[in-house]
């Protein structure tokens, strides 16, 4: 059984200068558009995922070099 995030907090990323969202057994995201909640979705995701992201990374020889900035482009495009 995974394990999932039960807190996740952000500092400046994208509009968002900080965000410190606690998970509950339901948890909804609202606000005005461009404000950050995909993006925060996005991340969370990438939490949950990242081991098999990086297996598949590893798998096709991507080399990130454990620069964040060339793992979050890699990611995200």
């Amino acid at each position: 059984m995974r394990m999932k995030p039960k807190r996740l907090e952000l500092a400046n990323v994208g509009p968002m200068k900080h965000a410190d969202v606690t998970f509950g057994d339901l948890t909804v995201l609202v606000g005005p558009q461009a404000t950050g909640k995909s993006i925060f979705l996005q991340l969370f995701k990438l939490v949950i995922d990242r081991g098999a992201i990086q297996s598949e990374l590893k798998r096709f020889n991507i080399d990130w070099a454990g620069k964040p900035e060339y793992f979050f482009d890699l990611y995200f495009g």
